[in-house]
C-alpha cells in the first residue's frame, strides 16, 4: 500500500449582474470559501478516509465574473487492492464531485422515495426522487449527499448566492475543464437530504487483516481494510466451527478472504456503517515461523 498525492486547480465561478463589477460583500465571499473548502473536505474524507490530508489554497480571484481559485492538493491517498470502488485518480475525484451535485438535483429539495442496490452491480444505487424518477449512483455519493455538514455547505456556497441575484454558478477544473454548472433555479435543490431509515445495503469479496481474532461467542473479531480498522461479527458457522476446533489457527498478518456485508443507516446527519462477515472464502497465512493463536 502505497501513499500518494492528486492534485488540480478548482475555481468556484459566480456569475451575474451583480457581480459584474467583480464586488461581492466581503463576508459573503469568506462564507463561501469556508463552506466549499469544507465541502471538498467532506468529499475528500468519503473517498479516501480519515488520514488523508486535504489542502484548498486561494490563489487569486479572476474579474470576468467573480472567480475563486482554490489549489486542491489531497495527500495520504491510499492505494490498495482491498478497496477496489475507492476513486484514486483526480478524474474520479471530480467525478465524485460532479456526481454529487447531479444529486442534489435529481432530489429536487425532497429526500428520496426509494434507495436500492442494484443487482450484479458492486456498490452503485438506484435513487427515485418524489416524481418517480430514476438515476444511478454510488454509495460515496449518497454517502455525501445524506452528510448533514454537507448539506449545510452546499446550502451556502450554492443556494444562498444563487437566491441573492446571481444568474449561475460554474465549478471548473483545471485538470478536467468544466465540473458543474448551476442555474439559478436550482437553487432550491441546495439542502441537506434528510433520511429517517435503513439507508444501504450491499456486499463485498475483500480481503482483511486480522487485527484481533476473538474465541468467547457473542465477541466482535476486528479487522483492518486497507484504511480502516473495524469491529464485525462472523455468521459463516463452518468457520466458526474450524476456529472452535483448532483447524484455524491464526498469527500476525494473518488475512481472511470474504464476503463483507454493508448496512449503512442514517438519523438525520448521523451515517452509521455495519460490517458483518457472511462467509469466508480463505485464510490467508502470513510467513511467520510460529503460531499464536
Amino acid at each position: 500500500m502505497d501513499a500518494e498525492m492528486i492534485e488540480d486547480q478548482l475555481s468556484l465561478e459566480y456569475h451575474g449582474v451583480s457581480v459584474e463589477t467583480g464586488r461581492m460583500n466581503s463576508y459573503d465571499v469568506a462564507s463561501y470559501i469556508l463552506a466549499f473548502s469544507d465541502f471538498m473536505g467532506i468529499a475528500s474524507r468519503t473517498a479516501y478516509g480519515e488520514k488523508i490530508t486535504l489542502r484548498t489554497e486561494i490563489q487569486g480571484f479572476k474579474q470576468d465574473s467573480f472567480d475563486i481559485v482554490f489549489a486542491l492538493q489531497i495527500a495520504g491517498v491510499a492505494y490498495t487492492i482491498l478497496m477496489p470502488t475507492t476513486p484514486f485518480s483526480i478524474k474520479d475525484f471530480i467525478g465524485l464531485i460532479k456526481d454529487s451535485i447531479q444529486a442534489w438535483l435529481h432530489l429536487n429539495g425532497s429526500p428520496p422515495k426509494a434507495v436500492t442496490p442494484v443487482p450484479d452491480k458492486q456498490n452503485i444505487f438506484q435513487i427515485e426522487n418524489q416524481n418517480g424518477q430514476l438515476n444511478y449512483f454510488t454509495a460515496d455519493v449518497i454517502n455525501i449527499i445524506t452528510d448533514s455538514k454537507a448539506g449545510k455547505s452546499v446550502e451556502q456556497f450554492i443556494k444562498k448566492p444563487l437566491e441573492s441575484g446571481l444568474s449561475f454558478i460554474r465549478i471548473n477544473s483545471k485538470s478536467l475543464d468544466e465540473v458543474v454548472n448551476i442555474k439559478e433555479k436550482d437553487a432550491p435543490c441546495f439542502i441537506p437530504v434528510n433520511i429517517e431509515k435503513p439507508l444501504l445495503e450491499s456486499e463485498m469479496k475483500m480481503s482483511l487483516l486480522i487485527e484481533s481474532p476473538t474465541f468467547k461467542e457473542g465477541n466482535k473479531w476486528k479487522f483492518f481494510d486497507g484504511q480502516n480498522s473495524f469491529y464485525a461479527d462472523i455468521l459463516d458457522e463452518n468457520f466458526l466451527k474450524n476456529v472452535d476446533s483448532g483447524i484455524e489457527r491464526f498469527g500476525k498478518g494473518d488475512s481472511l478472504i470474504a464476503i463483507v456485508r454493508f448496512t449503512q443507516s442514517s438519523d438525520v446527519g448521523s451515517l452509521k456503517m455495519e460490517r458483518i462477515i457472511v462467509n469466508v472464502l480463505g485464510h490467508e497465512v502470513a510467513t511467520q515461523p510460529e503460531r499464536l493463536f
